[in-house]
């Protein structure tokens, strides 16, 4: 990002513009970058946020999208950033994006609960029995399956392999699915915002 800047300094584009980055770029150190050189930004932070601001997902304040279809119907509203009350933070509910996340996740678990069954098998039949060797395919499974592994706990215990899910932290996630969240330090409202996000595509 800091060549990228500094190519545009070079280039005399005039008034600094609105540096507009997806979520594998919206590290701190490049928030600071950009401040630091007196860029705008606005920036998809949602890999491990949206959780944070379960409370505000989960309100009926947002506005809808203007002349989009139902089934690609996209809301949208403002929150000041509570880590950084100078910025704002604009929440997206996309109903497309929700039924795509839903489905990458009901897959995943299918896969994941078909080779955790299989497992557990093999320790009922007796095929695997040293509990090294059980620890070790537990811990395989558990890393092949990151997606969902995080909704399981299994145990051995003195029957077998016990394979359980945690039902309200799924149900959470599900909840969530579609939703994401964009940080700026402009103060223009949530639609425009999310129009120039989607300049990406």
């Amino acid at each position: 990002l800091k060549h990228i800047l500094a190519r545009l300094d070079r280039l005399g584009v005039g008034e600094k513009p609105v540096v507009v980055l997806d979520a594998g770029f919206a590290s701190a150190s490049n928030i600071t970058l950009l401040k630091e050189l007196g860029y705008a930004y606005l920036i998809n932070i949602t890999r491990g946020s949206r959780t944070k601001y379960a409370a505000d997902f989960s309100a009926e304040d947002f506005m809808p999208i203007p002349d989009r279809p139902a089934d690609q119907q996209v809301e949208v509203k403002t929150i000041v950033d509570p880590d950084d009350p100078e910025q704002q933070l604009i929440l997206c509910r996309s109903q497309q994006r929700r039924l795509k996340e839903v489905a990458m996740i009901s897959s995943a678990e299918a896969r994941f609960l078909t080779e955790a069954n299989a497992l557990q098998e093999r320790i009922a039949n007796g095929r695997l029995k040293k509990p090294h060797l059980i620890d070790q395919k537990i811990g395989r499974l558990q890393k092949q399956h990151p997606r969902v592994n995080r909704f399981y706990t299994l145990d051995l215990q003195d029957n077998g392999l016990r394979i359980q899910r945690n039902d309200e932290k799924m149900e959470d996630a599900l909840e969530l699915c579609g939703s994401y969240v964009l940080k700026t330090d402009q103060t223009v409202d949530a639609i425009t915002l999310w129009e120039l996000y989607m300049s990406l595509l």
